[in-house]
Formats: structure tokens, C-alpha cells, sequence
């Protein structure tokens, strides 16, 4: 049997708005607005709040003294962080699972690993060209 998941709107809302920051489609300092997120998502602007608070304790958002939300600032060691939780994470969850649910899935694991590691290829490309090289240009390095 297959398990659906159940997701809350503000959920939902989330997600949109964390894959948004972190495919840097929403730059840092870009002005989040409940009512523009409300009406583009087609919901109210009770999800919309949840979802800024969410944002703002995973230190993604800041909301600031004038009350306007805006994204937060990103570096080098916030994404090394990032992975270096979800690898450990990833490492406990294969050490906890049952064997043969391993061996029927294993496939599936390195299918998984393969694309990390293509994520990870055009990652470290895109971060040099966005990067690494307008600094090298600039003088900066």
C-alpha cells in the first residue's frame, strides 16, 4: 500500500517558498511580501505567516524592525552545515535500517548517489561561474 502524504497549506507554502531561496530564484535582501506570496499561491495570508516564521527560525528569512521580511544572507559555511547535518543524518538512518529492506532497495541507493553527485558537479559549477570567478575578474582574489 502506498502512504499519501498529508501536507498543510502552510506547509506547502513552505516548501514553495524554501525551494524558491534556495534555488536563489528569491535573492538575499529580496522583499518577501505576505499578500504578492497569498495571491501568486492562490491561499490565505495565515499560511503565508506561518511559513515566514518557519523561514525565520530556519535563519532563511529575517524579519526586520520596520516589519518587512526579506531573505536572509547565505555563505559557504551555512551550506556546508546544511549537508554536513543531512549527510549525518542520512549516515544514522542506513545504520538503523533493517537489512533486507537495505538489499531490496540498493538499487535505488546508488541511483540516489548518482544524483547527488550530478547535483553536486553542477553545483560546484554554478557556484564558480556566480562566484569564485566574477571575484577573480573583480581583483577580489
Amino acid at each position: 500500500m502506498i502512504n499519501i502524504e498529508k501536507k498543510s497549506v502552510s506547509d506547502q507554502v513552505l516548501s514553495y517558498l524554501r525551494k524558491r531561496i534556495m534555488l536563489n530564484e528569491f535573492k538575499e535582501g529580496y522583499h518577501l511580501k505576505e499578500s504578492q506570496v497569498a495571491m501568486k499561491l492562490n491561499v490565505s495570508r495565515g499560511p503565508v505567516r506561518e511559513a515566514f516564521a518557519q523561514l525565520e527560525n530556519e535563519n532563511m528569512v529575517v524579519k526586520r524592525s520596520n516589519g518587512r521580511t526579506v531573505v536572509g544572507e547565505f555563505n559557504t559555511k551555512d551550506i556546508i552545515n546544511l549537508y554536513t547535518c543531512r549527510m549525518l543524518l542520512e549516515n544514522q538512518a542506513l545504520a538503523e535500517m533493517d537489512l533486507e529492506v537495505f538489499q531490496q532497495n540498493v538499487h535505488r541507493f546508488y541511483s540516489y548517489i548518482e544524483q547527488m553527485e550530478d547535483l553536486y558537479e553542477k553545483w560546484s559549477e554554478w557556484y564558480r561561474d556566480r562566484f569564485i570567478f566574477p571575484r577573480i575578474t573583480s581583483g577580489a582574489i
